[in-house]
Formats: C-alpha cells, structure tokens, sequence
C-alpha cells in the first residue's frame, strides 16, 4: 500500500515564488553523504587544499552562475535578442535511433608530449588530455586521461552545472553529462587548480526540455517528474527510484533522470537533472516538476542552499538559487515539497 502524502504549509526563501509544502514520510535516504565539518583543518594537505578549493566555488559559483548564458558566437537583434550565429547543424537520419553512433568530436591533444610542451611543469608521463562528444538525447560523454590523478578528486563546469567526481586508480575519468547549450562548453579543475576545456555542438538539444537541481552536500534536494498526470511511485513518475535511461527519450515514451557527482569525495558537489523529449513524444500533456528536501540530522533547523537550471526547446539556460529553512530535528526523516521552484513542462502531441 502506498504510504498516504500529507501537505501543510511550511515556510522557504526562494529565489522565485513557490508552492510549498511539508510532506509527511518517515523513510530516510540510505547512504547520506557524510559531511567534513573540520576538512580545512585536516592533516592531510591535500584534504585541506580540496575543502579551501571548493570553498571558495560555493562562495563564487552562485555569483558566476548568476550571469546570463549566451552562444559562443552570437549576435544581438534590434528587439535585444541574443541568437547564435552559427550555422544550423541537420541531424543525420539515424542520429535519434537508440543505437545512433556519436556525433563527431575531437580531443584537446591526443599527444601527451603536445601537451607537456604546452605547460612545461607537467612530464610527458603526467600529462593530461580531454575529449568531449556529442551523444543522442543531447548528452556529452567527458573522457578525461590524468595518469598521475588517480582516486583525486576534480570538479566538472558546464553552463551553470557544476559537479565534483573522482578519476579511477588509473587516473581515468569517464562520464556522460547533460548538454545546456548548443555549443557544449566543459571545464575541469583539478586538485592543483589547473584547468583543462573541452567544447563540441549539440545538435539535437531542442528537442528537448531539461531541468535540474544541484546542491553542496550535506544539504540535498531530490528531483521528480510525474508524467501525464502519473501519481507517486506509479509508472510515470521519474525520480532517483526510479530514474530510466535514455532510451526513453530517444524512443519518445518519456523522459529519464540523471544522478551526477560522486558523493565520496570531500566537499561533494551533486545534482539530479531530468529530461524530456518535448518535440518529439505523440501526445498532448503536462510534466508536472517537483523538488523535495529531506530533513535530516545535518540540515534540520538551519538554511540549505541550491540551485536550479533549466532550458527549454534549445532556449537560454536559466540558473536560479534556491534557499529552504528546514524544521527542527523532530521532523528527521519528513520532506520540504517544493511545487513551483521549476516550471512544469506543457507537451504538445507532435
């Protein structure tokens, strides 16, 4: 049986009017990321270099995010629209099928020595590359090569999103992201504040709507779409439990969620970001998006930040903040329902 969802009103300092309400549910979260209360003031240096690093990325990332998202190459019209310039790209005609090969892209050097002599501090041995592509369903797959970063932590930057990750004991870095742009600009930082940049173009983007919430942990927020009018936990509601794969969306039966960032690492930076495939699914209908934070013993009775981030049909990607007072530790384990903080999807049959 279903658990019954009770809402009472409950205050929250946003960033945009909102709809709020306090869910009843006594379930908590299994695997909370545990929170380094004294990280700046560890032994480890490079512990303390992290937590200064990021933060000093939660003090700047809301002011830089705040600025507007324009195309690389763009132009301003008489009505002070920015458009791109750039010429349009037509999709291959199996670019949307399911098994469609990546669009084309090319790495920042495929040559370690290149890049060794680009920055001379860096050995052959040492040297670090990047590629970025271009995937069905507007994704990007991020690989990254660090032979001497393994197990180090990195934070990954894409118009707004901002996530941290950890290379593998060999230093290898693999992960598909969610493209905000038509011109997909990547930067990774790395523990030593070095930075590599990777871009390629996303032909496919306005066929899709994308929203998402993202946050520093320990405070945590948790995304969910309820498709068509679908109730909680049924087939049409999308959400961590339940967050699909891709192939949803490249078939138009629905959207998917992703769950980024690695919540091992110190200062983890997190989101979840659901997709739909807008100007492609054959019916008529609302996505309603909500956003829920749970309280738990190490945000109950204070503030917890986020921001969220959306684009629509290819338009401009949009970054709010988000701010929620939570209750007291008596409510551990309840919910904060946010109804409002993004817009629902209005899907026209197509």
């Amino acid at each position: 049986m279903k658990a019954i969802r009770k809402y009472l009103v409950f205050g929250a300092s946003l960033a945009l009017a909102l709809g709020i309400g306090f869910a009843m549910q006594s379930t908590t979260a299994p695997n909370h990321p545990a929170f380094v209360l004294r990280a700046l003031e560890a032994d480890d240096p490079e512990v303390r270099l992290a937590a200064a690093q990021t933060a000093r990325e939660a003090d700047l990332m809301r002011s830089i995010n705040a600025r507007p998202v324009t195309p690389v190459a763009a132009e301003v019209d008489a009505g002070g629209e920015t458009r791109s310039t750039l010429p349009v790209v037509e999709l291959p005609a199996d670019f949307l099928k399911q098994d469609a090969p990546a669009a084309a892209g090319a790495p920042v050097s495929d040559d370690p020595a290149i890049l060794a002599r680009a920055d001379p501090t860096v050995t052959v041995a040492c040297a670090r590359s990047i590629t970025l592509l271009a995937q069905p369903a507007a994704l990007l797959q991020l690989t990254v090569d660090a032979p001497c970063d393994a197990d180090a932590r990195v934070v990954i930057r894409h118009a707004g999103l901002a996530i941290t990750e950890r290379f593998s004991s060999a230093g290898i870095l693999d992960v598909l992201l969610p493209a905000f742009s038509d011109i997909a600009e990547v930067s990774v930082v790395f523990i030593d504040g070095k930075t590599l940049d990777a871009r390629t173009m996303v032909p496919d983007i306005e066929l899709y709507d994308r929203v998402a919430v993202q946050w520093q942990s320990p405070d945590s927020f948790q995304l969910h779409a309820f498709e068509f009018g679908a109730e909680f936990d049924s087939p049409g509601h999308v959400s961590a439990a339940s967050p699909r794969d891709p192939g949803f969306a490249l078939r138009a039966t629905g959207g998917f969620l992703l769950l980024l960032g690695d919540s091992s690492v110190t200062w983890p930076l997190l989101a979840e970001v659901y997709t739909f495939p807008s100007a492609r699914v054959p019916r008529s209908g609302t996505v309603t998006i909500e956003i829920e934070a749970m309280v738990t013993p190490e945000v109950c009775g204070r503030e917890i930040l986020g921001e969220t981030i959306e684009i629509h049909a290819g338009t401009s990607v949009v970054v709010r903040e988000l701010t929620v007072s939570m209750p007291g530790c008596e409510a551990e384990g309840q919910f904060i329902v946010l109804k409002n903080a993004l817009e629902d999807l209005t899907v026209a049959a197509n």
